[in-house]
């Protein structure tokens, strides 16, 4: 293993907290791996530099990669008409927003209605009914 990758798993172990109890499961880090890792830091400028930076900067920035980022499509194949959004306020519930106003720009085409919005609140309870009485038939078979 290289000095980085060493590092990198170093500071992985320290952030993890693994404890040596820990070491019996299966893919855990062994002592030899442990003895690999310690012997491998030389504390050269270079070893400093980097064990710095893998201290002061966020896992998710030294995972990142960017050769990968750049190969991710973001063309979108297959457009979906609509008429306009409705705002869930944070509510919860942008799944039911979600298809409702796919279904409304559906029902205002064929329709040739104006402005007109589903109730969400309504298909809300619906839903909240079915999710009651699936919890209470559960509890009836149990």
């Amino acid at each position: 293993m290289n000095r980085r990758t060493i590092l990198i798993a170093a500071a992985l172990m320290a952030v993890a907290g693994m404890e040596a109890g820990a070491q019996d499961k299966k893919g855990a880090i062994s002592e030899e791996m442990l003895k690999e890792i310690r012997t491998g830091y030389q504390g050269t400028p270079s070893d400093k530099a980097i064990r710095n930076a893998i201290n002061t900067t966020a896992i998710t920035v030294l995972a990142a990669n960017e050769e990968r980022a750049a190969m991710i499509d973001t063309h979108f194949s297959d457009m979906v008409k609509t008429k306009g959004r409705t705002d869930q306020k944070s509510s919860g519930r942008c799944w039911l927003f979600t298809g409702l106003n796919v279904l409304r720009s559906k029902v205002i085409e064929e329709r040739g209605l104006g402005d007109f919005t589903f109730s969400q609140n309504y298909v809300f309870f619906y839903d909240q009914l079915e999710k009651a009485n699936l919890f209470l038939q559960g509890v009836i078979d149990t």
